[in-house]
């Protein structure tokens, strides 16, 4: 399998990646074929580029690249499992030749047809020397400043046929004279060599260097240059000799050549420069199955007359499979949290389930199946002058919770909207002590507001409303966090506002917060934080693991403690699916499961992935018929068995994330009726020893 995406979302990526790193104030540029760690390990180094959960969740990202001026690139990356024995490592980069337009003759002054106007173009030095920060400028002769002209693009060696520094910033001094910096490369650099891609080395001699996109417009950046200057580059006869018949044209080494799957590769080396947004860009790792040859520079049509990948020094790194499931003995399981929201929440340490229902929250696992009522729960909210997302006749709950010793005590996620509030849809948190008859809005703590809520958690006898941080943004956390919650021990009869704490049992890493989204257009991250071993239950300072940060809410999640202490975390949505820590949660090892279709593919309709107590793994997948069907692991087996007469539905039909209480396996399943008005709900429970295949 090649880990390469689609060219238009691989370029998308690469753009969004290079205009972050504009942001990076201070950067080390690594020493050119340096290398670092003599063996792999399964945190993210520091030396790495990008965050730690950089983490190849999906198999179209190979990890984040960085490329200094002088060439020197360094990367890293996340062993996927593709059941190969061998990986094949290159930078690759994506290579245009703009062949359509015709360069004009050498002009200091832009034609008065120009889109950008007529002005003249000049260069403070007429010597540089690589990496040299250089100023140019230009003085209209004619008109003034054109409208949408914040930025340009400056060339060297040609705007169709050199490399091209994009997104420059103009210093605009007044309507006629603007200022700019062109940044000298340090490194060869890729060019249309008569027509076909090629690698000029850094040498000295004469170049050009032009302007275009001033009066930013569509296919600005396929026309020849506005106006052009030359300039002499003096190059060191050290720098000149890469590139040539003595020395290649890139390298790359790794941190190691022998591996296993999740474990973290660093690799660094230097290659030629492709673009520049601020600093160089363009560069991913590509991972593959087979081989990519040996050229230390190779270039392949994608498809497109004047379009190419450059493979640059590939490398071929031996990989071990790791931990495996056949070979886990793991002990019964003794407590478990989840990710998101779910119409499904079993209490912990509890029989007590609460199901989100239309109109009402049943609890289920006490003496007698329980109904409270939610439709005052509107009026609740219009008393503060929001409302409920949905239809009048039935109201949106998301997700509840019971209060342990008081079933009839229920606290509920509400999909919520406020005129004039962004985003225009979140989470309100009510709760209801009388049965339902009257719903309350949980009281927000100093520095958050009512849209900030995202869930309840039960820990032991206490009952905690989280708040995101503001602004709402869960996607990293600093060390040392703290996360606000609103906690009730006497069943909602007062709250006191605290942090976020430990869970009564096991190892302390914990779901944080997340912010409600568009499950359909973007995944929507959720914090997977580290505190101190057996820590409080409130009070705590986090910190994030350097495996795993965030999962994707969009999907279920589950933390699972076993009685020797040991962590997992369950992930449909990754292409690790199972995660192992002993050392609770700061470094994570994976372990590799039997292949099951629709499990670890990202890209593929949502699936759920739970751990039963007696240790077996149960995943819910839709197959290639649109169905959906259930399938059991059980330990220490080699292959997944499909469950027979439990679940097996439609396109058409809705199934909740499964959950597990004591030794039940729980899920919600929605039917339209033939009206399309309204839905059917069922509640399955189902004896986790009752499977059969």
């Amino acid at each position: 399998m090649r880990h390469h995406a689609t060219l238009k979302s691989r370029l998308a990526a690469l753009v969004v990646a290079a205009l972050a790193f504009v942001a990076v104030t201070a950067s080390t540029s690594p020493s050119v074929d340096a290398t670092t760690t003599a063996s792999s390990g399964t945190s993210w180094p520091a030396s790495c580029p990008g965050p730690p959960d950089s983490l190849d969740q999906s198999t179209s990202q190979s990890g984040a690249v960085v490329q200094s001026l002088n060439g020197s690139i360094i990367g890293c990356f996340r062993v996927p499992d593709d059941r190969v024995s061998s990986l094949h490592v290159a930078w690759q980069a994506y290579v245009q030749l703009y062949s359509g337009a015709t360069p004009p003759s050498i002009s200091s002054t832009s034609p008065a047809s120009s889109p950008d106007g007529e002005f003249t173009f000049s260069i403070a030095a007429s010597r540089v020397r690589p990496q040299e920060h250089v100023e140019v400028s230009g003085h209209y002769v004619h008109g003034h400043r054109p409208a949408n002209s914040s930025s340009a693009i400056i060339c060297w060696d040609g705007c169709q046929s050199g490399l091209s520094e994009q997104g420059i910033s103009l210093r605009w001094t007044s309507s006629t004279e603007f200022h700019a910096t062109l940044v000298v490369p340090g490194a060869p650099w890729y060019f249309n060599d008569h027509g076909q891609p090629s690698v000029h080395p850094l040498t000295s001699g004469t170049y050009t260097v032009g302007i275009e996109c001033i009066a930013s417009s569509e296919g600005c950046a396929l026309k020849s240059a506005d106006a052009q200057v030359r300039v002499r580059l003096v190059a060191p006869t050290a720098t000149a000799t890469w590139c040539t018949a003595h020395v290649a044209c890139g390298s790359l080494s790794l941190s190691t050549t022998h591996t296993t799957i999740g474990d973290v590769v660093v690799v660094r080396g230097r290659a030629p420069l492709a673009n520049l947004i601020g600093r160089p860009f363009g560069y991913w790792l590509d991972l593959s199955a087979t081989a990519l040859g040996s050229q230390p520079v190779a270039f392949t049509r994608t498809g497109g007359a004047d379009q190419y990948f450059a493979n640059v020094a590939p490398k071929v790194l031996t990989v071990e499979p790791g931990a495996t499931w056949a070979s886990q003995r793991l002990s019964p399981i003794t407590s478990s949290s989840w990710s998101s929201s779910s119409v499904v929440n079993p209490t912990p340490g509890s029989p007590l389930v609460a199901w989100c229902e239309p109109g009402v929250v049943v609890v289920t696992g006490g003496l007698h199946p329980l109904q409270i009522p939610t439709m005052s729960a509107r009026r609740a909210l219009a008393s503060e002058h929001l409302s409920l997302a949905g239809s009048t006749n039935s109201t949106p709950c998301v997700s509840a919770s019971v209060d342990p010793e008081a079933p009839q005590h229920i606290f509920a996620a509400f999909a919520a909207e406020a005129s004039g509030v962004v985003p225009p849809f979140f989470l309100a948190g009510l709760y209801s002590t009388d049965g339902g008859a009257t719903w309350r809005l949980v009281p927000s703590p100093p520095g958050r507001s009512d849209i900030d809520f995202s869930g309840f958690r039960v820990t032991g006898r206490n009952v905690q409303a989280l708040f995101v941080g503001s602004p709402r943004s869960v996607a990293t956390y600093p060390a040392r966090t703290t996360v606000a919650v609103e906690t009730t021990s006497n069943g909602a009869g007062s709250w006191t506002a605290s942090t976020l704490g430990c869970p009564s049992t096991g190892p302390c890493t914990v779901f944080g917060p997340s912010t409600p989204g568009n499950c359909a257009m973007n995944p929507q991250p959720e914090a997977v934080l580290v505190g101190p071993t057996h820590g409080p239950p409130s009070g705590v300072a986090f910190t994030e693991s350097r495996w795993v940060t965030t999962v994707n809410v969009c999907n279920s999640q589950q933390l699972a403690v076993t009685g020797s202490g040991l962590e997992l975390l369950a992930d449909p949505s990754s292409i690790y699916p199972l995660l192992a820590s002993n050392d609770g949660g700061h470094t994570w090892y994976n372990v590799r499961l039997p292949v099951l279709a629709g499990l670890g593919e990202p890209g593929t309709p949502s699936g759920s992935l739970v751990l039963a107590t007696n240790g077996a793994l149960v995943a819910s997948v839709q197959t290639s018929n649109g169905r959906q069907r259930l399938f059991l692991l059980r330990p220490s087996a080699s292959s997944w068995c499909e469950v027979q007469g439990v679940l097996n539905v439609g396109s058409s039909q809705l199934v909740s994330s499964l959950r597990t209480s004591g030794a039940d396996l729980l899920w919600g399943q929605n039917q339209n009726t033939t009206s399309g008005t309204s839905q059917i709900v069922t509640r399955h429970i189902v004896a986790v020893n009752d499977l059969h295949c």
